[in-house]
This record gives structure tokens, sequence and C-alpha cells, in this order.
């Protein structure tokens, strides 16, 4: 008795068929990844703003807890701690440890900062921490908006150290076009620092070698910065709106290339 194998059902597929099936693969691949990188880097977008966002809330309850002062660093004519120091360590406004913590690290700084992949190794008492986080408006008498000299306050501390703080019930332009917080990059043009975030920015022409600039560093292209205004609404902002939407009008923004742009 003989058996009859039907060989064209047990064939498998050739070379070729898996060569093909491989490109279409790859193919579709290759078309999906911008879309996800993309959707990767508009997700990171969106958890800087609520990065911003939990830290406006942190300045808030800080105020609250201390005579309504917003901190933004303090200095010995040297050394120069950011409002990080404030508001993550937990020191008053009087420079004495309270135990209260206002903002958690993972809140301080942009997901697409290049510090952040280091921000599991911070530590609670890094007094570093300033110049890896969001920037906060530094303003004083050599702002170019008259309005804004003089927003930044100075109080002797007694201990060598001077305290620089704000007042928001101060403010004269309306709080919701003025910049407190904002994606912030140092000088990449500094040849004594490295490039990385700065604590600060200010609206000056040139500013202090400890002041940074608003970092474009969202999306494509000339990018996008992420802002939290003094009324505490988040906006992702390009260049030219920095410059002409704003009461701190931004003089001098970083595109993604870190390369100086100067608006005019």
């Amino acid at each position: 008795m003989s058996v009859h194998v039907d060989r064209d059902r047990c064939r498998g597929f050739t070379l070729v068929e898996l060569l093909v099936v491989i490109g279409i693969i790859a193919a579709l691949i290759a078309m999906l990844m911008p879309a996800l990188r993309t959707a990767r880097r508009a997700a990171m977008s969106v958890n800087c703003g609520s990065n911003l966002r939990q830290c406006y809330l942190g300045f808030q309850l800080y105020a609250h807890d201390n005579g309504g002062a917003i901190p933004i660093y303090r200095s010995n004519g040297g050394a120069i701690q950011m409002w990080t120091y404030f508001l993550m360590l937990g020191y008053s406004s009087t420079d004495q440890p309270t135990g209260k913590y206002y903002v958690k690290n993972k809140a301080s700084l942009c997901p697409e900062s290049p510090n952040y992949a280091t921000l599991l190794g911070w530590s609670d008492t890094d007094l570093n921490l300033g110049v890896r986080s969001y920037g906060v408006f530094c303003s004083d008498d050599g702002s170019s908006v008259q309005d804004l000299r003089g927003f930044t306050r100075r109080r002797t501390l007694g201990t060598n150290w001077d305290f620089y703080y704000q007042r928001p019930t101060s403010l004269r332009p309306p709080a919701s076009q003025v910049i407190m917080l904002a994606d912030s990059l140092r000088d990449p043009n500094d040849t004594v620092h490295v490039v990385s975030q700065c604590g600060s920015f200010r609206d000056q022409i040139e500013g202090p070698r400890n002041a940074g600039r608003i970092h474009t560093v969202h999306g494509t292209g000339e990018g996008r910065a992420n802002v939290a205004f003094y009324d505490g609404h988040v906006e992702s902002m390009t260049g030219p709106d920095l410059r002409n939407r704003t009461a701190s009008r931004i003089k001098k923004i970083y595109n993604r290339a870190q390369v100086r742009v100067d608006l005019p």
C-alpha cells in the first residue's frame, strides 16, 4: 500500500519570500519611527509643562510660609545657591532648615534636559541642584523693562550671605505676561563654565555668567520653550513669542542646537 504525500502543502518559505517579508517589516518600522519619536518628544513636552506647574505651586506654598517671598538665590559674593536650595532642600527665607520640602527633584527639571539622565543620582543635600533646574526670572536694575526694575530684592542674612527674592504682589505688569519659570540654559559661548542648565534667567541683553537664557529645547528647527507665568498658566512658546508677547521681553534665546539667537 503506497502513501501519497502532497509536497506542495508541506513546502516552507523560500529565502526570497523571507527577505521580502523582512524588507516589508523594515520599511514599516522606518515609517513608524519618526512618528514614534515625535510622539515621545510631545509626551516629554507635556511632562515638562506639568513639572512647571508643580514648581509654580511649590513657590506659592513657600511664599505662604515665608511672608510672601519667592526665593531666587542666595549669594556670599562668590558661591550661589539657586531657588532649589530653598524649595527642594527646605531652607527658609532666613536661611534656616525647616524640614519642609515644596518641590521634588524630579519636577524641577525638563525631561529633555541633558542632565535628566542623572536625575536619580541627585542627593537631597546636593547644592548644585540649581544648575540642573528650570530657570527662575531674575530681574534687577538692569532690566530692559522699566516696570520690572527692582522687582528682585535683597536681604542681608547676617551670615555673609544675601538672600535675593521677589514679592509677586509688587509686580506692576500683568502677571499673565511675565515669565516666572522656564526651560533655561547657560551661554554656550561661555569659555569658563560648561554648557548646562541654569537655575535663573534675565531679560538683559548681556547678563552675568551665572544667569542663563531661555532654551527652546522642545520640537524641531528653532524649537519651543515651556514657560510658566506669574499667574500660574503655562505656555509653549517660540523665540519670537518670547520676544514679542511677554512683558519681560527675552532678548536672547537658545535654539536646540545651543546656538545663540539674537532677536530684534
